[in-house]
Formats: C-alpha cells, structure tokens, sequence
C-alpha cells in the first residue's frame, strides 16, 4: 500500500511539473475566433454597426487574401437582395483608418450602400495537414441598414489588464479568461489533485500515528508509515503553493489570445497593464498604466 503511495506522489509530482512544460504555448487563436461576435457586439455604442466574422478555406492563402472581401459581399446579397457582381468596393482612408464603402441598387432598384472596417483577420494551416487547406478568418464593423455608421476605435492586443489576475484567485480561471482554457483547466485541476494528495495525506498520517499509539507492539511500523504520508503531505503542499505562485504569475505576465479592444472616440480607456521586469539584482513583475 505505501509503495502505492509513493507512485502517486509521483503522478502528483510529475503533474506539477508537466503543467508549465505542456502548456508553454499560448492559445493562438483570437479570442474572436473562439468565442464568436456576441460579447463584441453587446458593447457596440449606439448600436449603428454590428460586427461580421467570416471564415474561408482552400489551399493557397494569396489567393483567400485577395479574395477577403467576397464573403462579406455574398452575405450583403444575401441580406438586400442583389447580386454580388453589381456591387462596387471604394475605400475611403481617414483618421488612421480604412473604412470600405459597397455601393449597389437594392432590390427595388434604388442606391444603398454599406460602409464597414476590417478590425482583424488570422489565418492557420487546417489541423488535418493530409488537406493542405489554411483557414481564414476575418473580422468586420458592417454598418446596420439605414443607418450612419459611428464606428468606435478599434485595436487588437494580447493585453488583458489586471483582470486575469484578480480572477487567479481560483486557480486557472485567469487564463481561461486571457483565451488559454487548455492551460487554465490544467491549472484548476492540478491544484484540485495536489490539494486532495495533501488532505487524504494529512488524514492518513494522523491515522497511522494514532494507530502507532493503540499497538505498541507494532509502533515502528506504523510510524514508518506515518512518516511516508507525512512526506507525501509535504510534498503536494510545496507543489501546491508553487503551482499558484505560477498561475499568479502567469495570468499577470503570459501573452493571452489577442482580442478586441472597443474605445469611444474621444474617451479612450486607461489601461492597466503588467510586464516582466529584470534588473541586474533581481527579476520579477512590473505594473504600467496607459492613458
């Protein structure tokens, strides 16, 4: 039975450690991309553009690229009616920012038009590779009909403010948060186990040393015993402690899923921001407030 032990102490041991290793690379994937537009589009201003994400796919990406405005064009068709060979594409370039302008006669025959912003766009080769295709996704700002579009400021970055930080409270949820669920989950439940291994080991060794007290015929033996959990006990609190160390520091100083931030014109956002910082004494994280 302690040799049963002692094998799970190594299973624990060797899962604290593996978190870090294989969860070293950062969700590629924007949070655009895995999430969907929902959140995006429930912090729209006034409610005069929504936000459009198309996906396409084939085996030369140059080609997906200098196609990109085709979905987008086949879903207005599909919204007003027209044909997508009767819509003209001008670009109208100002403030810093590209807005395309899709003019086209609508179903009855009178001039509409459509303005929208490409806010960002990622591309990946197909997880199955025997395919050789990539995917593209594009993100868009599309002016709703009948409407003067008043389009926010949009950026993209992997920062994710103090937020994360405060949710790694609970293990793992910061970097659920920043777009890394693989290693958030790996987070939550390898601090569940260790926690557990630390309990059923406290709960064990007061038992054999209770034991160790009702026989003393058999003393040294269940002393023994006492000690090999009172290890094991010591050794899932120590990687216990550490693995929250490491998800605190993570979720404040890893690189999340890049994602979306919407600003008002003329109110943009002070953002609240941490970074690593080594000096020739010492290393550790930095905190920098943008305005």
């Amino acid at each position: 039975m302690i040799m049963n032990m002692k094998k799970i102490a190594m299973l624990l041991l060797a899962a604290a450690w593996l978190v870090p290793a294989v969860t070293v690379s950062a969700q590629t994937k924007p949070r655009w991309v895995q999430k969907g537009v929902r959140s995006l589009n429930r912090e729209c201003k006034d409610g005069s553009y929504r936000f459009h994400a198309f996906r396409t796919s084939g085996a030369d990406l140059s080609l997906l690229e200098s196609g990109r405005f085709e979905p987008l064009k086949e879903e207005l068709a599909a919204r007003y009616g027209v044909a997508t060979d009767r819509m003209q594409l001008d670009s109208i370039t100002g403030d810093g920012r590209t807005t395309y302008r899709i003019s086209f006669p609508d179903a009855n025959g009178r001039p509409a038009e459509v303005f929208a912003q490409l806010v960002d766009d990622w591309a990946r080769l197909d997880d199955d590779v025997s395919k050789l295709e990539f995917e593209f996704h594009q993100l868009y700002a599309v002016s709703e009909p009948d409407a003067a579009p008043a389009f926010d400021n949009f950026s993209v970055t992997h920062r994710y403010g103090v937020k994360p930080v405060l949710m790694s409270i609970i293990p793992g949820l910061g970097q659920i948060r920043k777009g890394q669920a693989g290693k958030g989950y790996a987070i939550l439940g390898t601090e569940i186990l260790l926690i557990g291994g630390t309990v059923y080991s406290a709960v064990e060794m007061s038992r054999y040393n209770r034991l160790a007290r009702q026989n003393p015929s058999e003393e040294r033996s269940y002393r023994s015993n006492a000690a090999t959990f009172r290890s094991m006990r010591n050794t899932c609190l120590i990687l216990a402690g550490g693995l929250y160390v490491y998800n605190l520091v993570d979720a404040a100083v890893a690189r999340g899923a890049r994602h979306v931030v919407i600003r008002r014109d003329g109110n943009p956002d002070a953002e609240l921001a941490f970074a690593p910082v080594v000096t020739e004494h010492c290393a550790g994280a930095g905190m920098s407030i943008r305005f």
